[in-house]
């Protein structure tokens, strides 16, 4: 598992900070917020600092809906989709990369939700994560 980086309180994650820590990904990290901002009703919330684990994470939220969680890695940034067992299933049916749907059914969930991470580094990943985007907003 890679090394969540932005742990440090006292440094806000600002765009400098960011192209540091994802490098060549900033570019996709570029696109998803401008695709995520053309999504209608679907808004980067932006960073805060979670003391319990100890890292600045972000979300995008869809009206009140957290869809997924946000965080930063060396040359990278994960989306983190929590799926119940009932909305999971649907999981199987979308267009999305069968690696990455192994990779969710073999996790085990954490109490009722299940994690469904896709870690972005290229721009082709980025139509797998707005897939995900699209069901979980879906999802009732």
């Amino acid at each position: 598992m890679d090394e969540i980086l932005l742990n440090d309180m006292n440094r806000y994650p600002d765009d400098a900070c960011l192209a540091s820590c994802l490098g060549k990904a900033k570019a996709v990290w570029d696109e998803f917020l401008a695709r995520a901002a053309g999504v209608s009703g679907l808004a980067f919330v932006g960073w805060r600092y979670y003391r319990d684990g100890k890292a600045w994470l972000s979300r995008l939220a869809f009206k009140k809906k957290t869809v997924c969680w946000i965080s930063i890695g060396e040359g990278c940034f994960k989306t983190s989709f929590y799926f119940t067992a009932k909305n999971g299933g649907g999981i199987r049916a979308l267009g999305v990369d069968d690696k990455l749907k192994a990779e969710y059914f073999a996790r085990e969930s954490g109490g009722k939700l299940k994690p469904f991470v896709v870690r972005v580094k290229a721009m082709k990943t980025l139509d797998d994560v707005f897939r995900l985007i699209d069901y979980k907003i879906s999802c009732k």
